[in-house]
């Protein structure tokens, strides 16, 4: 990861995909919940997501469990 902060090489394969899922979250987290908060929420265990965190289930690939919550906060009355 250091070479990427470094520019002297670029993510590939799975890695770039997850890079580019957690971006999208990322994204979306921040029209609901303080940015500055973002981390703690992605690194806590979601009782919606059977207390996993959602880290982990990103690092995985398993996004979608993830989106479905951050749609339930972006549309509270969403069940």
């Amino acid at each position: 990861m250091g070479a990427w902060l470094r520019r002297t090489r670029s993510p590939r394969g799975e890695r770039a995909e997850r890079l580019v899922e957690l971006s999208a979250i990322v994204e979306r987290l921040a029209r609901v919940i303080d940015p500055d908060y973002i981390p703690v929420w992605l690194h806590k265990p979601v009782p919606a997501l059977g207390d996993e965190k959602p880290i982990d289930l990103l690092a995985r690939g398993e996004w979608q469990p993830v989106v479905r919550v951050i749609s339930g906060l972006e549309s509270p009355g969403f069940s």
